[in-house]
């Protein structure tokens, strides 16, 4: 599902499929670190930015379900942060605060 979210070229179908991860991140437990490590290859593979931007989000409130951030969590944090795209560059620098103990804010 999360390789979808990063190959789809909808807009639509990107934010239904960010729904139903987000979904499956916080009301299944046994999945949880699927989900995530989903979507973190998903954030790897991203190419369109609302993918990218959507992944971010969806990782950041998944992040809170499983706890202890992923190293490669800080790197896509900070490769997010050299994206010309703003919304992007938010949940970038977002991810790479919570990933390192910064907070949410």
């Amino acid at each position: 599902i999360a390789e979808f979210l990063a190959n789809s070229k909808s807009e639509g179908t990107q934010e239904q499929v960010q729904i139903l991860l987000d979904s499956l991140g916080h009301g299944n437990p046994k999945y949880q670190n699927q989900i995530y490590k989903g979507l973190l290859i998903a954030l790897l593979l991203c190419t369109p930015p609302k993918a990218q931007h959507l992944a971010l989000q969806t990782l950041r409130t998944v992040q809170a379900v499983v706890g202890a951030a992923h190293p490669s969590i800080v790197a896509a944090g900070l490769g997010a942060l050299s994206s010309v795209h703003l919304e992007v560059q938010h949940e970038g620098g977002t991810q790479h605060r919570i990933a390192r103990g910064g907070g949410w804010g």
